[in-house]
């Protein structure tokens, strides 16, 4: 299946799937810039799925909205595009790379093949509350995290180096070294880069070793 479908479709994909993010996540960054000269503030409790919001300050007294986030001022929409983002985005790299892996491979039953696509698009978001609930990741991190997973999967089934290596270097940027906007754009860079240069390489960069092809 390896051979037919080949790794740097999903690299590509999910590099695709991050520039998107960034692009919204700079929209709606814009849009609350403007709107926090008009918003009023909003009693919440620091901490939350949502990631660590600013100071509260001083309570501002009974009556306060609470809300998942629970920070007493209003997080700003960038945030949302962040914590709802990756989970959508990596859901919709998971449901394309699963079935092309299956259709590049023996077509399974059409419940099979729809209940593979489910519990892989399904696993996204119960990895994601797992990370922040056991591990107490923000949503920064629980993104790039799920995102490594995936590549560590990808690796070992395509028995590569190559895509090990890259998902060594892309937690590296994403999680360590520039986690947020920066580190989006960034690892997606790395991912595009490396699928151009996989599709432009020699054909053995594109497929399994013969031993784990069967």
């Amino acid at each position: 299946m390896g051979r037919a479908w080949g790794f740097w479709v999903p690299l590509a994909a999910l590099g695709f799937a991050e520039l998107i993010l960034a692009a919204v996540q700079l929209a709606t960054a814009e849009h609350g810039a403007q709107g926090d000269l008009h918003a009023d503030p909003v009693h919440r409790v620091p901490g939350g799925l949502l990631g660590p919001g600013p100071d509260p300050g001083p309570d501002p007294g009974p009556g306060g909205l609470q809300f998942l986030t629970q920070d007493q001022v209003p997080l700003p929409p960038s945030t949302y595009a962040t914590a709802l983002g990756w989970p959508i985005a990596l859901a919709v790299v998971v449901a394309l790379v699963l079935a092309g892996y299956v259709r590049a491979g023996k077509a399974p039953s059409t419940g099979r093949f729809a209940a593979l696509v489910a519990g892989g698009v399904l696993a996204v978001p119960v990895l994601d509350l797992a990370a922040f609930g056991w591990l107490g990741l923000g949503a920064d991190l629980r993104g790039p995290a799920l995102a490594t997973l995936g590549l560590v999967v990808l690796a070992w089934y395509e028995r590569s180096v190559v895509v090990l290596v890259v998902a060594v270097v892309f937690a590296l940027v994403a999680a360590v070294v520039l986690p947020g906007l920066g580190g989006v754009v960034l690892s997606a860079a790395i991912l595009l880069a490396t699928a151009f240069a996989v599709v432009a390489g020699p054909a053995k960069w594109r497929s399994r070793p013969a031993a784990a092809t069967g």
